[in-house]
C-alpha cells in the first residue's frame, strides 16, 4: 500500500466515523448538539472494528459489547454496521442489530433492530419493539420514526399502556 493510497484509506475513514455519530443523533431522533468547546463528540466502542473499503457500498462495523454515546443519548447493541457510498463518502444505510436499547434522557427505546437511512431520515426498530417513557409505553410489530417531520407509526399488533393523571402531571403547563 503506498502512502497516497493509506492517506485516502485514512481520512475515508475518519469520514464514514464522523458520519455514525450523525446517525446517532437521527437514531435518537435529535440534532446533534455541542459541547461547551463547540464541538459535537460521539463515541463508539465495541470488541472489534472491521473496515470494507473494497465494493459499493464500503461498510464499517463495530461487533461485539457494541456503545455509542453522545451528549443527546447512548446506543447499546451487539452489531453496528453503516454501509457507506464509496464515492460520496456518505452514509446510505445503518443497522443496529441484536438487543438495541436507546436511551435518551427519561425515553427508552428497545428493539432486536433498528435500522436508519439517512435518505428518507427513517428509523425502524423492529423484533419486539418497545418504547417506554415516563408517560407509557408503546409495542407493537415495528415502530417506525420519520426524522424530519417528527412522524411516528406502530404498526402490528399495536398496544399502548398510559397512566392518565401521570400524563396530565406531566403535560402541564410550567410557571
Amino acid at each position: 500500500m503506498n502512502g497516497e493510497n493509506g492517506s485516502m484509506r485514512a481520512r475515508w475513514f475518519l469520514s464514514a466515523v464522523a458520519a455514525l455519530a450523525v446517525m446517532g443523533g437521527a437514531l435518537a431522533g435529535d440534532a446533534p448538539s455541542a459541547t461547551n468547546d463547540g464541538e459535537h463528540k460521539t463515541v463508539i466502542t465495541a470488541d472489534q472494528l472491521i473496515v470494507q473499503t473494497k465494493g459499493d457500498p464500503s461498510t464499517v462495523t463495530f461487533d461485539s459489547n457494541v456503545v455509542v454515546q453522545d451528549a443527546q443519548f447512548e446506543m447499546r447493541c451487539a452489531r453496528l454496521v453503516a454501509q457507506v457510498d464509496s464515492r460520496t463518502r456518505r452514509i446510505v444505510r445503518v443497522d443496529a442489530t441484536g438487543g438495541v436499547v436507546v436511551t435518551q434522557e427519561k425515553r427508552v427505546g428497545r428493539a432486536q433492530k433498528a435500522t436508519y437511512t439517512p435518505e428518507d431520515g427513517k428509523v425502524v426498530l423492529e423484533g419486539d419493539p418497545r418504547l417506554e417513557s415516563p408517560e407509557g409505553v408503546v409495542t407493537g410489530k415495528a415502530i417506525t420514526y420519520y426524522r424530519d417531520s417528527d412522524k411516528v407509526i406502530v404498526s402490528g399488533g399495536t398496544r399502548m399502556e398510559f397512566d392518565a393523571e401521570k400524563s396530565k402531571e406531566l403535560n402541564k403547563p410550567r410557571p
